[in-house]
C-alpha cells in the first residue's frame, strides 16, 4: 500500500511540472502540448512602438504583419514596412514597404494575395485597396472601395473579400456592407448591418460572417451575423467584454475574440469563445501581453496567433 501511495504521489507530482512546464506563458517553444494556454514568442523588431491598427494575415502557414502608419500632420503619412512571421523558426522577416502609409485599414488573405482595405490618412478616409504577392514581394493597386472608410472590419466567403462597418469623415459611423470579387476586380452592396461596428473583428465560420465588437458611442458588445446566400443579417448572443480594435481567429468551427479596448478605454487581456453552434461564449486564458493597438489575429494548425507588439501563440 505505502508502495503505491508514493508512486501515485509521485505521478501527480510529475503530471503538475508537466502542466505548469507546458503551460509557461514565457517559453518560446512549441505549443503543440499546450491547451487553454499561451505561449510568447519573438517580437517583431521592424515594428515601431508607435504603430497603430496592427492587421494580419496569413498564407501558406506565414504570417503578415501590416501595422498602420505613424499621422504626422504637417508632412502626410508615412511609409510603413509589411513583416513576416515564421511560427517554424520563430522569426520575423521585413518585406516591402507598401503603398501610402495609413491607419484603421482592413486586412485579408485572398488567393494567396494579402489585401490591405480602406483606412485613413490625415484628414479623410480612403477607399484605396492594395493587395500583397509574397511570391513576387510586390504590391498592386486593386478596385477602390464603393465608400471611403477606416476602422472597417474584412472577411473571406466563398472567394469574396467582405468590407463591412467602419467610419466615414466627419465622424459618420456606417453600416454598409461591400463585396470584393477578385475575378472581376470589381465591388457589389449588400445588405447593410443592423447598426454601425467601428474597429470591430470579423470572423468567418460555416459560410457565414461574424462582426462582433467594434465601438460607435462606446465600446460594443453586439454580434450580428451575416448570411451571403440570404444576404441578411441576424443579431446573435453578446460578447461578454465590449471592445474594439481586436482580433478574431476561428479554431476547430469557434470564434475565439482577443485583446482590443474595453469600455474604459484600456487595453484588455481578455479571451473569449463563441461557439455559433449553441449561440455562447465562454472565457478563456487571458492573454499575457496587452497592447493599445489593434490585435491581429490569425489561425495556423489550429493554433490562434496573436500579434500585439510580439507574437503570442494560444493553443486551445
Amino acid at each position: 500500500m505505502r508502495h503505491r501511495t508514493r508512486a501515485a504521489w509521485t505521478i501527480g507530482i510529475v503530471a503538475t511540472l508537466l502542466a505548469a512546464w507546458s503551460c509557461d506563458p514565457t517559453r518560446s517553444t512549441d505549443v503543440q502540448g499546450c491547451h487553454d494556454c499561451w505561449t510568447t514568442l519573438a517580437v517583431d523588431s521592424s515594428m515601431p512602438g508607435f504603430a497603430s491598427s496592427l492587421g494580419a494575415a496569413v498564407v501558406d502557414g506565414v504570417v503578415y504583419n501590416v501595422p498602420g502608419s505613424s499621422i504626422v500632420f504637417d508632412s502626410g503619412p508615412s511609409m510603413m514596412a509589411l513583416s513576416a512571421y515564421d511560427p517554424k523558426t520563430d522569426a520575423w522577416t521585413p518585406l516591402a514597404f507598401r503603398p501610402p502609409g495609413r491607419q484603421g485599414v482592413g486586412v485579408a488573405a485572398l488567393n494567396g494575395l494579402v489585401y490591405v482595405v480602406g483606412g485613413n490618412d490625415a484628414d479623410s478616409a480612403i477607399s484605396r485597396v492594395d493587395a500583397y504577392d509574397p511570391v513576387t514581394n510586390t504590391w498592386t493597386a486593386k478596385a477602390p472601395m464603393p465608400t471611403p472608410r477606416t476602422g472597417v472590419g474584412v472577411g473571406v466567403v466563398n472567394g469574396l473579400l467582405y468590407a463591412v462597418g467602419g467610419l466615414g469623415f466627419p465622424y459618420t459611423p456606417y453600416t454598409t456592407v461591400e463585396a470584393y470579387d477578385p475575378h472581376t476586380d470589381s465591388w457589389t452592396t449588400k445588405a447593410p448591418m443592423p447598426i454601425s461596428h467601428i474597429g470591430l473583428g470579423v470572423g468567418v465560420v460555416d459560410g457565414m460572417l461574424y462582426a462582433i465588437g467594434g465601438f460607435s458611442d462606446n465600446a460594443l458588445a453586439e454580434v450580428d451575423a451575416y448570411d451571403p446566400v440570404a444576404d441578411s443579417w441576424q443579431t446573435k448572443a453578446p460578447m461578454p467584454t465590449g471592445r474594439y480594435q481586436f482580433g478574431v481567429g476561428v479554431v476547430n468551427g469557434l470564434l475565439y475574440a482577443a485583446g482590443g479596448i474595453d469600455a474604459n478605454n484600456q487595453p484588455s487581456s481578455a479571451l473569449e469563445a463563441y461557439d455559433p453552434v449553441t449561440d455562447t461564449w465562454g472565457a478563456r486564458a487571458p492573454l499575457p501581453s496587452v497592447s493599445p493597438q489593434t490585435t491581429g489575429v490569425v489561425v495556423i494548425d489550429s493554433t490562434l496567433y496573436v500579434v500585439t507588439t510580439r507574437m503570442q501563440a494560444y493553443r486551445p
